[in-house]
């Protein structure tokens, strides 16, 4: 009895996936003597606590394969090379960039400085009261 080719393609249920790595994490976790059996509970208790919580772990890992797999974002490359106005625009954003950059480091030069010339005007001062100690006829 000859079985003739099908071309039908099985799909998998959306989360499904995500049950069985749930089923076979814990297998492997806790190593248990009979298979079958753990299997039977740990679906039961899945069930139990999908009506206690309404959280469905086959729901979950539906939205997280449609997000991996549907997203079509990488696929396509947003930008185009040899288009002058994208290569404008580049331009354009890298020198806002390299601007912001260059004004923070002149800010940051400027604070410091300002700490040095305030830092040299008390250390004068101080100095200042020292010599004025040392000549006043106090002593």
């Amino acid at each position: 009895m000859a079985v003739p080719y099908s071309n039908t393609k099985l799909r998998v249920p959306k989360g499904f996936q995500n049950i069985l790595e749930g089923l076979a994490r814990e297998v492997l976790r806790n190593q248990p003597p009979n298979v079958y059996e753990f299997g039977a509970s740990y679906f039961e208790t899945l069930l139990g606590n999908r009506t206690e919580t309404g959280h469905d772990p086959a729901i979950h890992g539906a939205r997280l394969e449609d997000r991996t797999y549907n997203n079509h974002s990488f696929k396509k490359p947003g930008v185009d090379q040899s288009s002058p106005q994208q290569q404008d625009a580049a331009v354009k954003i890298q020198t806002q960039y390299r601007q912001h950059s260059a004004q923070q480091a002149v800010a940051e030069m400027k604070e410091e400085d300002a700490a040095v010339k305030i830092q040299a005007g008390f250390r004068g001062y101080i100095d200042r009261q020292e010599v004025k100690k040392r000549t006043s006829p106090d002593e």
